[in-house]
């Protein structure tokens, strides 16, 4: 006779597909794993530190002050509305997205986009990645490339998902630019 104590084999079943169900549930899928899906986020830098952007402020304050001195009242809201331009990735978000065609930077002024062929190698810091078009460094790097900060992020999940994604992008297009090559060098030959 059967023990029912012991499972059966159906019991078993359900069970592993239980324990299964629950391990997927507990791994959310990330938007960007995949290849097609994009990764997108926005950073602050006005908004994520206090003690910085306060800082900065006053800073500025202080300039318009000097202006005003030297120049006139007449001269604050100008230089007010002129410093405001020129530092519009602090004072305003920038949106970053990245997807299968292309890497988009959108800020309130300037929108930049570059394709994925066009980027050759990337270099992760600890607070974002600089993506260059050149296979070495070059001096000009810092202009032509694109900078993509990572934004506040404890737990590490988005410098993760950004990375993954951009590592598959690049590795993809290197491995394509070498078969393309290769194609060549043999009808060449």
């Amino acid at each position: 006779m059967h023990d029912p104590r012991q499972p059966t084999a159906r019991a078993e079943r359900i069970r592993a597909d239980e324990t299964t169900a629950d391990r997927t549930r507990e791994q959310p899928a990330v938007s960007g794993e995949t290849g097609g899906d994009p990764v997108e986020w926005s950073v602050w830098p006005l908004k994520e530190n206090l003690i910085r952007s306060l800082a900065v402020i006053l800073f500025l304050a202080a300039i318009v002050w000097m202006l005003a001195l030297w120049f006139g009242p007449r001269w604050i809201l100008p230089s007010v509305f002129i410093l405001i331009l020129f530092l519009p990735g602090f004072f305003l978000p920038t949106f970053y997205r990245l997807d299968a065609e292309q890497v988009s930077i959108r800020g309130l002024i300037t929108r930049r986009k570059r394709a994925w062929a066009a980027l050759k190698k990337y270099y992760p810091g600890a607070r974002g990645v600089h993506l260059s078009p050149t296979r070495r460094p070059s001096r000009l790097e810092n202009i032509r490339g694109l900078y993509l900060p990572f934004g506040p992020d404890p737990s590490g999940e988005r410098r993760r998902r950004v990375m993954d994604y951009i590592e598959r992008k690049i590795d993809r297009e290197r491995s394509t630019d070498r078969a393309a090559g290769t194609a060549a060098g043999e009808a060449g030959s």
